[in-house]
């Protein structure tokens, strides 16, 4: 079961210098995916609503860690690239690298973003976050392109929609070695997770 987060949380981010203080509203709902039924916890910040957990949708060019469909439930599922384009269900949509900087922005920065976005368990050398927003990035790693997985315990790689180059795409997530929030780009091949997320009004409730 996962951990409780308040039902509203008001928290004021106070920068360096006695400049304005940011507010950031943290919320949390659930949705429920239409196509299959399967549920997920969302958090709510600032205009911002995110999936809590990886995306579980069962789609063409996606997969399982090692391929076991048991470990789905708890890491979600491994996508490749033009499938993740598509695979969010109605209303929702893959990040681009615009709407993770301002994720990041409101957690106070990419530095040190990683630490408040991680699980507080399952991070290899120690290296466990403090979940503060509820967000819960798991280090659920991912599925090269030859077909074998790595990283697990050790990252958490999520693809935005924006492309890189030709053959690759920019990722986001974070890792066990450091407290960072990450982008990245890799091959369009690639097995990484996916975080839908939607624009919402700070006057809205989640459902």
């Amino acid at each position: 079961m996962a951990r409780s987060v308040p039902a509203l949380l008001i928290i004021a981010l106070l920068s360096l210098g006695g400049c304005i203080p940011q507010t950031v509203i943290h919320s949390a709902g659930t949705m429920t995916d239409p196509r299959d039924g399967d549920s997920y916890r969302t958090v709510l910040v600032n205009e911002q609503e995110w999936m809590a957990e990886n995306l579980r949708f069962k789609a063409d060019s996606s997969w399982c860690f090692n391929n076991d469909e048991n470990l789905c439930e708890t890491m979600g599922r491994y996508y490749e690239w033009e499938s993740a384009l598509k695979v969010c269900p109605d209303g929702w949509r893959l990040p681009g690298k615009s709407d993770v900087k301002k994720l990041y922005d409101a957690l106070g920065g990419s530095r040190g973003a990683g630490l408040k976005m991680k699980s507080v368990s399952g991070w290899r050398n120690n290296s466990n976050g403090r979940d503060e927003f509820g967000l819960s990035l798991q280090p659920s790693g991912y599925r090269h392109y030859d077909g074998s997985f790595a990283g697990d315990s050790c990252g958490a790689y999520l693809w935005t929609s924006d492309e890189k180059y030709d053959r690759e795409s920019l990722t986001w997530g974070a890792s066990c070695v450091d407290n960072n929030g990450d982008i990245h780009h890799d091959y369009k091949e690639q097995g990484y997770s996916v975080r839908c997320m939607r624009d919402r009004s700070l006057s809205e409730r989640t459902n």
